[in-house]
């Protein structure tokens, strides 16, 4: 884990060019900003190691791993409410009225 200034000085040197990759990726200001977020989360809780050399690389991979992760669980969020919205079709106000006459 590395010390708090270590943490700082990679902030402030990196932060731009992670967020200019993360929203590239993610084509959201808000989801890119928290992608780098977490990033910075892991290395601070110790989740995240800190390489002894080229740091920098590692956390702009660290930030494309971690947006790939925020990409696929969307697509699959999709991809199940799309499942559930075919799978529950609505009724249309024709049907709902026969459905009220088969049900008396």
């Amino acid at each position: 884990m590395p010390d708090k200034t270590e943490t700082e000085r990679l902030f402030n040197e990196l932060h731009s060019q992670m967020m200019t990759l993360a929203t590239s990726l993610l084509h959201d200001a808000d989801e890119a900003d928290d992608a780098v977020s977490e990033v910075f989360v892991r290395l601070v809780d110790g989740t995240l190691h800190q390489p002894l050399e080229r740091t920098e690389a590692y956390l702009m991979i660290a930030v494309h791993n971690q947006c790939l992760d925020r990409i696929r669980r969307l697509s699959l969020r999709e991809k199940i409410r799309r499942h559930l919205t075919l799978a529950t079709p609505s009724l249309t106000p024709v049907e709902t009225e026969w459905q009220r006459e088969a049900d008396r």
